[in-house]
């Protein structure tokens, strides 16, 4: 009963008060992964044989399995602080944010949850985009364990979405104070200097983020997209289109660096380039309604209608969904 009653609030409280995230707004990558709470089997006490499907189906990414698993221990368990955890770590990695969230609180009764728990429910949180809950576990991490430079970057990016620009700045510039060659941090600096029309210091910011970026070898695509889209504006289109085609090179399936590539080509006039960079966008996240309006566009100057018809079609139905969310 209890727990359906979490359930039930959860789903009210996000729905009724959930908002768009800015345009360019990151999300958790393999920094936030590395925190996502997947306990050593053997604190679970599974069996050999149990164990070893376990880690064979999270392997797989047959996550399903592992999530039905786990509920049916936790439904046994007089203690289960632990196979919540791991479950809300599996249903994070499975996408499914609302009941990992869910499964993070109910394991908070249980006793207190680790700094990766606490994490990767905040990061639940932007996902479901409730960023004042995110903002309260980040700042409770960050009292908790004050050297680390993630917790203040990522209130710095709830700061940056809100608008709220004055605060990003001052938590960007902290993650950098206590890591300097937090390439993340530069990257944000950059944004927020961006959108204070700073443009020489949002340059410096993100050259300094590409920098650190390539020399760790990073797989965080976003500081090369970032400059990419600032020099773009800027109408310096071959260092633009290195950077685009530099963050796609981190990350393959980054729908963003194909829409912006995209937004270049169809400037450019390069009209075949530019379709198959807003199909491959429209493709990698399908709720993304800016590659099909782009597509709509293209199809629409074409003159094929039947096509163009159906992407404006398409593009009513996001925008209308997205607006029922806000």
């Amino acid at each position: 009963m209890v727990g359906r009653c979490i359930f039930h609030l959860l789903v009210a409280l996000i729905l009724s008060g959930a908002a768009l995230r800015a345009e360019d707004s990151a999300r958790p990558g393999a920094a936030e992964l590395a925190q996502v709470p997947l306990t050593a089997w053997q604190q679970l006490a599974f069996d050999e044989k149990t164990t070893k499907e376990l880690q064979t189906e999270l392997a797989a990414k047959d996550y399903g399995r592992v999530e039905t698993t786990l509920v049916v221990r936790v439904a046994a368990s007089e203690h289960p602080r632990l196979l919540l955890e791991t479950l809300g770590g599996v249903l994070f990695l499975d996408a499914k944010y609302l009941e990992a969230a869910i499964a993070f609180k109910k394991a908070e009764k249980d006793g207190a949850l680790s700094d990766g728990a606490r994490f990767t429910l905040a990061m639940s949180y932007v996902e479901l985009k409730r960023s004042d809950w995110a903002r309260d576990e980040l700042t409770r991490l960050s009292r908790e364990k004050p050297a680390e430079p993630l917790y203040p970057y990522w209130m710095g990016r709830l700061d940056y979405d809100d608008q709220r620009f004055t605060d990003a700045l001052a938590k960007f510039s902290r993650a950098i104070e206590l890591d300097a060659r937090f390439a993340r941090g530069y990257d944000g600096l950059g944004l927020v200097n961006q959108a204070m029309g700073n443009l020489e210091t949002a340059e410096k910011n993100y050259q300094q983020a590409n920098r650190l970026n390539r020399e760790q070898g990073s797989k965080f695509a976003w500081p090369a997209l970032n400059y990419g889209k600032l020099l773009r504006d800027a109408s310096r289109y071959a260092e633009a289109r290195l950077l685009f085609q530099e963050a796609l090179a981190i990350d393959p399936s980054m729908a963003k660096a194909h829409y912006e590539l995209g937004r270049l080509e169809e400037g450019l006039a390069e009209t075949d380039a530019a379709m198959l960079d807003f199909k491959a966008a429209a493709r990698l996240d399908p709720q993304d309604p800016s590659p099909v309006y782009a597509l709509y566009r293209l199809y629409n100057k074409a003159g094929e209608t039947a096509l163009a018809a159906a992407m404006i079609s398409r593009f009513r139905e996001l925008t209308a969904k997205s607006g029922s969310q806000r």
